[in-house]
């Protein structure tokens, strides 16, 4: 039997319904090769493609649309001359670009009957399912992680948003464990990380690491601030001598001198660069680049490593630093952050890793299979065909799928309704506790686009005061601690809103002394009630006391009269914090 005669067998009357459709779909990846054959296999006609990123080397063993002479070309763009070779009848438009640029705003949401996220970006699924509601047009939200997988529908006012469910905190790592007692390969490639933005990136006085800057990066200049610095320090010796000789021998002496309690632990061993110059011998393997990738270097294979990336990095990209920031495909940066981790292991007896290991670290890697992405892609289709049919006879019942392998493969869920605690598609009331001692302006714009995914949020007082989004504020404002302006106190309501989202909530400001172990971000950011009573504790009634004060003279000082009286603003304050 023809394709066309099995596809109309199997739809029916509904195939026409699929030929009208106009679909976008979001991501020509992994899932999005699949999802996209599946597409004009299956008979939708009407297709528009949105991917920001370029075919590199490490896509072509799951990404089957594209080919070795496709490397450094437009994932969008290529995948759409890949697919129509299945279905030359179909109409595809392909944009290399970002989803969440300003061209792609909601009247261009509005368009389409459904959307279908092939991502793997939280900020851009954020972006599209804010964009989807803001539309009301249904969205097949899609995922996998190794063998593990799952789709799901979102129907504007019918079923929980992507964000009903807050995805699991990144984990963070004291300042102590990563600055002097690593104990774990993840520990040295934070310390790497960290190290990379404080010699090749712009000043970040919030770097935990920024006081292990190395001077002179051009060697225009061998100045008595260098001698200083570097023990062992030589006339002629380049930049990458002189950071090897300050991060792992100096800094590392400056460690044993503070006499810890290493209990357990090993002690920390200082690296000589001369010593392991003078005996070293290559012991890397003549296997191919992919073998190589996945060996041990030894010691000295590793110093090589290290003194190489750091001169390719001055001299091939000379125009990045100041301003680079850590890109894991990025192969010159790759062998820094490999060879200065695996220096790192070395010093506290850590286990070395391959840079294969270290990269998958480093960029939060779950390796893709393309079973697993196979399966999403399917299911997505299916899931999309049921919205399209559905939903207009008034009898669609949305199901989760779950992909996992030691379950029966896959397994179907009734998909919940909007949860009331979501901030996004309910009414909840977020909560930020910050650390009063560190805790600046600058960085609570920083919270809002990076943890909420937000593109340019504005930030007004609910007193009526106004700060608008971070280009509108002054560098100095930026820059000054969260407890110390003028308008914003413990308890403030924040209105919190980015135009460009059509996303707005309300934002309650709790200060707080933050354990700087349990909390090394500096702040706690929920909706959950129980956490936040867990994690505030007892109020600080004082400053309570001292901010309505403040208020009471800035009114005085203005001519202006209290709109409440101050006792009974500390009293609500007071309720705010307990509750």
């Amino acid at each position: 039997m023809p394709a066309k005669s099995r596809i109309k067998a199997c739809l029916g009357e509904n195939l026409s319904k699929i030929q009208r459709a106009i679909v976008l779909v979001v991501g020509a990846g992994g899932i999005g090769c699949e999802l996209l054959k599946n597409l004009v296999l299956t008979g939708f006609k009407h297709i528009e493609l949105i991917d920001l990123d370029t075919i590199d080397l490490s896509n072509l063993n799951r990404q089957f649309l594209f080919r070795k002479e496709h490397i450094g070309m437009s994932k969008a763009e290529v995948a759409r001359k890949s697919v129509l070779r299945f279905n030359p009848c179909c109409e595809i438009i392909a944009h290399h670009g970002n989803i969440k640029d300003p061209k792609f705003d909601a009247s261009y949401f509005d368009k389409f009957d459904i959307v279908m996220n092939a991502l793997d970006n939280l900020s851009a699924r954020q972006h599209v399912n804010r964009m989807c509601l803001t539309t009301k047009k249904p969205l097949i939200e899609s995922g996998t992680q190794g063998y593990l997988g799952q789709v799901t529908p979102i129907i504007p006012g019918t079923t929980a948003c992507f964000e009903c469910t807050p995805p699991p905190q990144q984990k963070t790592y004291a300042v102590c464990t990563i600055r002097s007692t690593p104990d774990k390969p993840v520990h040295c490639v934070v310390w790497a990380k960290h190290i990379f933005a404080v010699l090749f990136g712009p000043k970040d006085p919030d770097n935990m690491l920024c006081d292990l800057s190395v001077a002179d990066i051009f060697d225009k200049e061998h100045s008595e601030d260098i001698k200083s610095e570097t023990s062992g320090y030589r006339v002629n010796d380049p930049f990458e001598k002189r950071a090897f000789r300050k991060l792992f021998c100096n800094e590392v002496k400056k460690v044993l001198n503070e006499e810890k309690d290493w209990g357990n632990k090993k002690r920390p061993t200082p690296l000589d660069l001369d010593d392991i110059l003078r005996s070293g011998k290559s012991q890397t393997s003549k296997e191919d680049g992919l073998h190589q990738d996945q060996e041990v270097l030894s010691l000295y294979d590793t110093t090589q490593q290290f003194l190489t990336s750091t001169r390719r990095f001055i001299t091939e990209c000379k125009d990045m630093i100041g301003s680079a920031v850590f890109d894991k495909d990025n192969d010159i940066a790759m062998d820094f952050i490999s060879a200065s981790a695996n220096l790192r292991m070395h010093i506290y007896g850590i286990p070395c890793q391959s840079r294969f290991s270290v990269k998958g670290i480093a960029g939060n890697i779950i390796h893709a299979i393309a079973t697993t992405n196979a399966i999403a892609a399917g299911l997505i289709v299916m899931e999309g065909i049921k919205v399209l049919t559905q939903e207009t006879e008034g009898r669609l019942q949305p199901k989760s799928a779950w992909i996992r392998p030691d379950q029966n493969i896959v397994q179907f869920e009734r998909t919940p309704k909007p949860s009331m605690n979501c901030v996004v598609c309910g009414n909840a009331q977020m909560t930020i506790i910050v650390d009063r001692k560190t805790f600046k302006f600058g960085k609570l714009y920083w919270v809002l686009e990076n943890e909420l995914g937000m593109n340019e949020p504005g930030i007004d007082i609910l007193d009526g005061s106004y700060y608008g989004t971070k280009e509108e504020n002054d560098t100095k404002v930026l820059e000054k601690r969260l407890d110390k302006l003028s308008k914003i106190m413990n308890g403030s309501q924040l209105s919190i809103e980015d135009q460009t989202q059509d996303f707005s909530f309300n934002l309650l400001v709790s200060f707080d002394d933050l354990d700087d172990k349990e909390h090394p971000s500096g702040y706690i950011l929920t909706t959950n009630e129980a956490e936040l009573k867990k994690a505030k504790g007892k109020p600080n009634l004082e400053r309570l006391k001292m901010d309505t004060e403040h208020e009471r003279r800035s009114n005085k000082r203005k001519g202006q009269e209290a709109s409440e009286d101050p006792a009974e603003k500390r009293a609500k304050l007071e309720t705010i914090v307990l509750n």
